[in-house]
């Protein structure tokens, strides 16, 4: 639900940014993309003391919930918890254990993705032919609606079908393949490199809330909370890596291809390493019905 906010403000935040940054510039000794940070920073600020004040730790402690919506997500937590077996309690065990640097590494990958879209989106479209911070921030507001949309999908989808591994995997396939196509349309065709543009958008946001599902499944208690801190933290460290490398390619060789090839390359390192690394979880067997466990007894 996070994500899907995020993907939405992200869409509208486009337009408002182009005007922002058209409209205020100059006013009061500061520039169009200074009134951005500042304007645009105000509903984080909101939003973080919202958080703090509203929000609780546990389903026990939401007020905002019935009783027996209580009782209903906590019996869901416990069933689930059933069916996933034991799980690492322990933060010094997994710092032993390969399988939480294997979601270290996969994050990452996608974060580059991610990052890199983020960054340099704008200066895909700019290098295309649009040089208006307007008509730019619109073509990444429809982008990041259908991104929001695919990604929403995609997690309906996965819990659906109780998957995660191929749900990840091809999403962050496809934001490789979306990426290639633009390093090589990017001096060819526009149009092309739009439609690559937005569906690297849909298939990178997509792969991001579905990769959360992962580590869940195999931490538990303080390792959870640890281990997932740790990989968001780690994985995070792309979002510098992605533009201080795309914008080196760029200096060096005049052109955004290159590096956009080489975000396609960790980008599919994700999905390969989703596969190979991330066993598939075995659901657990439905206890048979008591009428069934009477008749197999024999008499």
């Amino acid at each position: 639900m996070f994500m899907s906010a995020s993907a939405f403000a992200g869409a509208l935040g486009g337009p408002v940014a182009g005007w922002i940054m058209t409209s205020l510039d100059g006013v009061n000794g500061l520039e169009g993309w200074q009134w951005v940070f500042v304007i645009e920073g105000i509903p984080s600020v909101l939003a973080g003391l919202v958080t703090w004040f509203y929000l609780s730790d546990r389903p026990e402690d939401a007020k905002w919930l019935t009783p027996r919506q209580r009782e209903l997500v906590l019996a869901d937590i416990a069933r689930e918890d059933s069916d996933l077996g034991p799980r690492e309690h322990s933060m010094l065990a997994i710092l032993r254990q390969g399988r939480i640097w294997q979601f270290i590494a996969i994050f990452f990958c996608i974060i580059m993705a991610n990052s890199a879209q983020t960054f340099f989106a704008p200066t895909i479209i700019k290098e295309i032919g649009y040089d208006s911070p307007v008509a730019i921030g619109w073509i990444m507001a429809f982008a990041y609606v259908l991104g929001g949309i695919g990604m929403i999908y995609n997690g309906f989808h996965s819990d659906r079908h109780h998957e995660s591994r191929r749900h990840c995997a091809l999403a962050a396939a496809l934001g490789s393949a979306s990426f290639a196509a633009i390093a090589l349309t990017i001096d060819v065709s526009p149009v092309l490199t739009l439609v690559a543009l937005t569906l690297a958008i849909i298939g990178t946001m997509s792969a991001i809330p579905v990769f959360w599902q992962m580590p869940n499944r195999f931490l538990a208690g303080a390792a959870a909370a640890g281990g997932i801190a740790l990989i968001n933290s780690l994985g995070n460290l792309a979002g510098f890596s992605a533009p201080y490398m795309l914008g080196t390619i760029k200096d060096s060789t005049g052109s955004l291809a290159p590096g956009l090839g080489v975000v396609a390359v960790f980008e599919i390192a994700a999905a390969v390493l989703v596969l190979l690394c991330v066993p598939k979880i075995k659901k657990a067997e439905a206890p048979a019905p008591a009428q069934q466990k009477a008749e197999a007894t024999p008499a």
